[in-house]
């Protein structure tokens, strides 16, 4: 018997957009960023910063599809468990996104086998927050001083709300 879906989608690789690297310095800490860090706000690890872009990219119902993938960590989801899973469970809710899955009917959910559903759920989270991410950088290209806001995260919610 195979690993459940839940053991399998919290085994998932940390990626980015190897084009949306540099820009994410931003607002997340990187080798690069340590010094801004002390002087502004940014998240700690990339995780967090996924999470957000996921979050952007699945409200704004945005997605990148073709985004040079590179990984940032192999260590998997356990510490942020609950906030990807719930952020999966709103992927999930999308009916385009169950259709895409082919998670539309109980026959072709019977065929589904669990890795090949978490590697295509992966995918797709890839894609909407690499999406999420190209609209902060679309936002910070029209306002450049959108990340010195320590509140810019309350500010880029209220745009999107």
């Amino acid at each position: 018997m195979g690993s459940s879906l839940t053991d399998q989608l919290l085994t998932h690789r940390l990626h980015i957009d190897k084009d949306l690297e540099k820009f994410s310095n931003h607002f997340v800490v990187s080798d690069t960023s340590k010094d801004v860090a002390t002087t502004k706000f940014l998240m700690k690890f990339w995780y967090d910063g996924y999470l957000f872009c996921l979050y952007l990219g699945l409200k704004l119902n945005t997605r990148k599809k073709a985004s040079k993938k590179t990984e940032k960590s192999a260590r998997g989801w356990m510490s942020r468990k609950k906030q990807y899973l719930y952020l999966i469970s709103l992927l999930l809710a999308k009916p385009e996104v169950r259709i895409e899955l082919n998670l539309d009917s109980r026959k072709n959910i019977n065929k589904i086998d669990n890795k090949s559903l978490s590697d295509s759920i992966k995918t797709i989270c890839d894609e909407y927050a690499f999406g999420g991410l190209q609209y902060l950088k679309d936002e910070h290209e029209k306002d450049p001083d959108l990340f010195e806001d320590p509140f810019y995260i309350k500010k880029i919610k209220e745009m999107i709300s």
